[in-house]
């Protein structure tokens, strides 16, 4: 059964005040929580998030779901300024994150799948922290900084499918993520490699500035999914009883690929109309539907999302079509 995360909030480091990304009743605007998955405690709310978060996931793909979603979106209490910080755990990983960065969020949950006690960061990408951009160049990372930033024992990490590949390795505990044999390193990155084409052609979907860009936008979409459907259909035998990448067993490759498919779902229809469960039934991608309907419904997902919702203070669609509009360069006529 899905287990609630245990956790612990202080303010951020730095103490700067950050506006938009996160709730304004924060009292520094970011925080810094300890959280992993675990066992459920009795309570009506507990309860309640759970039984909502199912909800909303199972619902990723419906042509229903427009601009809401059934996830009841709570906030962060108020800190009093007064209250002393307790320290971190140095030998804890730490996580920066945007709680609606879709690259974020595979590093995210590979460490909730490895049920893997960690602290995290949650930045607004309009008003980084020092710590985040100290800690970005740190990595070698050049230009803007960027999320995921993993630190962990004294190695700081960037880059979301590395990071992600990291945390499936580095930790022994929880789901196992990693192939096990040759067959299934070579079915998941050929199912990564296909999916992964959907997230520059939603980028694309979103910055197109006319009509025909938009349709050509879509059509690259249609095509992405198709062959995401093909890697589907060609795994080896022994990998094909289930619906994930390397069939029955969830890994690392749907982590990467999956975080993608719930911005499409929301955004593309916000935005172009693109209604993703619908197009997946009418070209009869039913393996690409069940897969990502099964990601969807991963404990991960759900305790993710929730998060965002805590953080942001929005409902799980209006926090991504928020986050996305700075892309979208023509809204039509």
């Amino acid at each position: 059964r899905p287990r609630a995360a245990a956790t612990r909030t202080t303010t951020r480091a730095d103490g700067a005040a950050h506006v938009g990304i996160v709730s304004e009743d924060l009292v520094d605007g970011s925080s810094l929580v300890a959280t992993r998955l675990a066992p459920e405690r009795g309570g009506a709310s507990s309860a309640s998030s759970s039984s909502t978060a199912s909800s909303a996931a199972a619902s990723i793909l419906s042509a229903d779901d427009v601009d809401g979603s059934s996830l009841v979106a709570t906030r962060l209490a108020p800190q009093s300024q007064s209250r002393s910080r307790p320290p971190r755990d140095p030998s804890r990983p730490l996580l920066y994150v945007s709680p609606t960065c879709p690259f974020a969020q595979r590093a995210w949950i590979a460490l909730l799948e490895k049920d893997v006690e960690h602290d995290i960061v949650f930045e607004d990408l309009a008003n980084k922290s020092e710590d985040m951009k100290a800690a970005y160049a740190l990595a070698g990372g050049a230009g803007d900084a960027k999320v995921p930033i993993l630190v962990h024992q004294g190695k700081t990490m960037i880059e979301s499918a590395p990071v992600a590949n990291y945390v499936a390795a580095a930790f022994d505990g929880g789901h196992e993520l990693l192939p096990t044999t040759a067959s299934e390193e070579y079915d998941g990155t050929m199912f990564v490699d296909a999916f992964g084409g959907v997230g520059p052609t939603f980028f694309k979907s979103l910055r197109a500035t006319n009509e025909k860009e938009v349709e050509d936008g879509l059509r690259a979409v249609r095509d992405a999914l198709k062959k995401a459907e093909t890697a589907l259909a060609l795994r080896s035998k022994e990998n094909a009883d289930g619906p994930f990448a390397l069939g029955s067993r969830y890994s690392v490759y749907d982590v990467v690929a999956s975080t993608i498919a719930p911005r499409v779902s929301i955004v593309l229809r916000h935005y172009r109309g693109f209604s993703l469960g619908a197009e997946l039934e009418a070209m009869g991608l039913t393996k690409v539907k069940a897969w990502a309907e099964a990601c969807a419904e991963r404990p991960s997902m759900r305790r993710t999302l929730e998060e965002l919702e805590r953080v942001t203070g929005k409902d799980v669609a209006t926090a991504f079509v928020d986050h996305f509009d700075k892309f979208v360069s023509w809204k039509g006529p």
